[in-house]
C-alpha cells in the first residue's frame, strides 16, 4: 500500500475513532441529564408520600392534622410554627415556649380535624401499616424535659389508640436529635391524636420533620410546580403549588417515555384531574382551577379537592391566591391535551368524558364572536361571583386549537373541528405580517391589538401546533435571545432582563421541528448546563430562570426556582417530542393545518 494512502487512512480512522468518542460521550451526557430530569419528577412527586407527614416545614402540602388541642395552662403557651432560625431541615421548624401561670403543666396534640376531641365521627386517619413516628428535636438550652404523646383522645368517637403512648420525659439537648415512638401492636385504625408533647416544666424547643413511616405511592395527587427555598417571598405563595398547566406537561412526559412506572405515576395525575372536576368545593360545572394543593387532593373530612394557600401566623388567617383559585382557558385546554394524550395511549372512557366536559365549558363560557373570534381569558377570583375576562389571548386559542382538534381526531363530531377552526382564526389573526412574529392577543375590548409585551412562548407554540410561521424563530432569535448569568438563551419576551429556561427548552423543540438541528442541540446543551450549574441547581431538575426576578410583561416573574414545568420541557427537547401532538419530531403537521 502507498505510504501516503495509509497515513491518509490512519488519519481517517483517528477521525472517526475522536467522533465516535465525542458522539458518545454526548449521547451518554445528554441520555444521563434526560434520566435524572426523569427523576426529579418523581421525587417531587413522591415528596409527600414516601411518608405520613405531620410537620415538614411550615404550609407544606404534605402536612397532616392541626396542632388544636391545646392543654394545661394554654394561657402562657405560645407556638410558632414558622420558626426560621437553625431548623433541622427546609425552611421552618415549630418553636414552642410555656411560662407557667395558672396550672402544673401544658401540652399541645396535632387533631384531625382541627379541635377533634373525639366529637366528630368521621375525624381520624387509617394509618394501619406504620410501625413508628420519627421526630427531630432540640432545646433551646438543653435538659428541658418533655413527655412526647400519640393516641388516646377518647369521647363519642375516639381514637383507636388507646391508652396514649407516652415516651416518657425526655431531656433534650442543644442540637438536633432523631427520637422515635414505636407502635407496634397498636390499632391504628383511627388515629385522632396524631402526635403531641405535655410538659411540666417552663421549656422553650423546637420541633422538625414529624413523621409516620406509611408510604403511599398511590395517592390521587398533583406534583408540586416548583421547590421553594424560602419561607418568606418569593416563595410563600408557592409553597405548595400545584399548577394544572406544569403537571399536565409532566403527564404528556410520563407519556413520551412511557415506561411502566411512567405510566403509573401518569395514571394518577390523569385520574387526579378527573377527581378535581368532580369535588370542587363550589364548580360542578366541568371547570378545573389554576392550581390545586399539593400532598393529598382529597381534603379528609369533606372529599374536595383541596386549594393552595399559606397561614399567616402574625393575622391567624388562611389566605389564598387571587390567580390559584381561578380557571385561565388555556390551563384547561392543556389539561385536556393531557387527559386526551393520556385516553389515547391507555383508554378509559372517563379521560375523554373529562376533557369533553372542559371543551364543553370553554365553548360555552368563553366563546366570543367579536371581531376575529377566538376565545376569552376565562374567569378570574373566588367563587361564587369570580369575574369573566374579556381579553383573549393568542396562547390560549393556540392551545384551544389543539385540543378541540384532538377532540374531533378522536369523537369524530364535527363540532369539534368547527370550534377548532375557531380558535385558528383568532390566532392567525395575531400575525403580524410585517415583522413576521405573533402578538400576545387583545385588550378587553377582544378587538384592539394588545401592543405593550410580545412573549416568546407563543412563536414556537405556533410552529408546533400549526407546522407553519417558521419565521417567528427568527423574530425571537433577534428579540427575545440573551446571554446572562453564563448562559445562552431565550427570555419571556423581548426586554432581554434574563434566561427564561422554559422558553429556551421550547425553542428547542421548534427549532427541530424546522429542522435546525444543530441549533436545537446548542441549547440543549445549555439546558444542561443549567441543570448542573444554574443558581439552586441540584443536577437534576431545570429552574425556570436564570437568576431571581426575570420579568414576562405580565403581573409576575419568574424566579431561580426547579420548576416541573421547565423540566418537563427540557425532557420534550431531548427526546425530540411534540407534546401538543404526543408524537416524535420530525412530523408533518399539514393535515391539522388544513381547516
Amino acid at each position: 500500500m502507498n505510504k501516503d494512502v495509509t497515513i491518509g487512512f490512519k488519519q481517517i480512522i483517528k477521525v472517526l475513532s475522536y467522533t465516535i468518542v465525542i458522539s458518545l460521550t454526548i449521547f451518554c451526557s445528554s441520555y444521563g441529564s434526560e434520566r435524572e430530569a426523569f427523576n426529579y419528577l418523581y421525587e417531587v412527586m413522591d415528596k409527600y408520600h414516601l411518608s405520613f407527614d405531620i410537620y415538614t416545614d411550615q404550609d407544606a402540602g404534605g402536612n397532616h392534622g392541626f396542632p388544636s388541642g391545646w392543654m394545661g395552662d394554654i394561657s402562657a403557651l405560645k407556638m410558632d410554627t414558622s420558626w426560621i432560625y437553625n431548623c433541622y431541615k427546609g425552611t421552618t421548624c415549630i418553636k414552642n415556649v410555656w411560662i407557667p401561670r395558672n396550672a402544673a403543666w401544658a401540652g399541645i396534640m396535632w387533631q384531625e380535624p382541627e379541635n377533634n376531641w373525639g366529637n366528630i365521627k368521621d375525624g381520624g386517619y387509617n394509618l394501619t401499616g406504620a410501625t413508628k413516628i420519627t421526630f427531630w428535636a432540640r432545646g433551646e438550652k438543653g435538659g428541658e424535659p418533655v413527655d412526647f404523646i400519640v393516641g388516646g383522645i377518647k369521647g363519642k368517637y375516639p381514637d383507636t389508640i388507646q391508652p396514649t403512648i407516652h415516651t416518657g420525659r425526655i431531656y433534650l439537648t442543644r442540637q438536633w436529635k432523631r427520637y422515635t415512638i414505636d407502635l407496634r401492636g397498636y390499632d391504628l385504625s383511627k388515629v385522632i391524636g396524631l402526635f403531641g408533647w405535655v410538659t411540666s416544666i417552663d421549656p422553650i424547643f423546637y420541633l422538625d420533620e414529624i413523621k409516620y413511616d406509611k408510604a403511599r405511592p398511590n395517592e390521587l395527587r398533583f406534583i408540586e410546580s416548583f421547590s421553594t427555598i424560602t419561607a418568606g417571598e418569593p416563595d410563600k405563595g408557592l409553597k405548595n403549588t400545584a399548577f394544572i398547566y406544569d403537571n399536565a406537561l409532566a403527564l404528556i412526559a410520563f407519556l413520551a417515555r412511557g415506561n411502566k412506572d411512567d405510566l403509573r405515576r401518569a395514571k394518577i395525575l390523569a385520574d387526579a384531574f378527573v377527581y378535581a372536576q368532580n369535588n370542587d368545593r363550589y364548580y360542578k360545572d366541568g371547570r378545573l382551577r389554576n392550581a390545586y394543593m399539593s400532598g393529598d387532593l382529597k381534603d379528609h373530612i369533606t372529599g374536595k379537592a383541596r386549594i393552595p394557600g399559606w397561614w399567616d401566623s402574625t393575622k391567624r388567617k388562611w389566605y389564598e391566591d387571587r390567580f390559584h383559585v381561578s380557571t385561565h382557558t388555556g390551563n384547561l385546554a392543556w389539561v385536556m391535551i393531557a387527559l386526551l394524550s393520556y385516553y389515547k395511549k391507555k383508554g378509559g372512557i372517563q379521560y375523554l368524558k373529562a376533557a369533553e366536559r372542559i371543551g364543553e365549558w370553554i365553548e360555552r363560557e368563553t366563546y366570543d364572536n367579536r371581531c376575529n373570534g377566538g376565545y376569552t381569558g376565562g374567569y378570574e377570583g373566588w367563587e361564587p361571583n369570580p369575574t369573566k375576562i374579556t381579553w383573549k389571548s393568542t396562547e390560549h386559542n393556540i392551545d384551544v386549537y389543539v385540543a378541540f382538534t384532538l377532540l374531533y381526531e378522536i369523537t369524530g363530531n364535527l363540532k369539534w373541528k368547527n370550534r377548532a377552526f375557531h380558535a385558528k382564526k383568532f390566532v392567525e389573526a395575531m400575525w403580524n405580517t410585517s415583522d413576521k412574529h405573533f402578538w400576545t392577543g387583545t385588550g378587553n375590548d377582544g378587538c384592539s391589538i394588545n401592543k405593550s409585551n410580545i412573549p416568546l412562548d407563543i412563536q414556537a407554540w405556533a410552529l408546533m401546533a400549526l407546522g407553519r410561521y417558521n419565521s417567528a424563530l427568527v423574530w425571537a432569535e433577534n428579540n427575545c435571545y440573551v446571554e446572562a448569568d453564563g448562559f445562552k438563551g431565550f427570555d419571556f419576551n423581548n426586554d432581554k432582563d434574563g434566561i427564561w429556561f422554559e422558553g429556551t427548552a421550547q425553542m428547542a423543540v421548534a427549532y427541530q421541528i424546522n429542522d435546525e438541528i444543530d441549533k436545537a442541540n446548542f441549547y440543549i446543551s445549555e439546558l444542561v448546563k443549567a441543570q448542573l450549574y444554574a443558581p439552586n441547581a441540584n443536577g437534576k431538575g431545570i429552574v425556570a430562570a436564570s437568576h431571581d426576578g426575570v420579568t414576562t410583561g405580565f403581573n409576575w416573574k419568574y424566579f431561580s426556582r426547579l420548576h416541573i414545568g421547565a423540566t418537563a420541557w427540557y425532557i420534550f427537547a431531548e427526546l425530540g417530542y411534540n407534546p401538543y401532538w404526543g408524537t416524535r419530531i420530525p412530523i408533518n403537521l399539514q393535515e391539522y393545518s388544513s381547516f
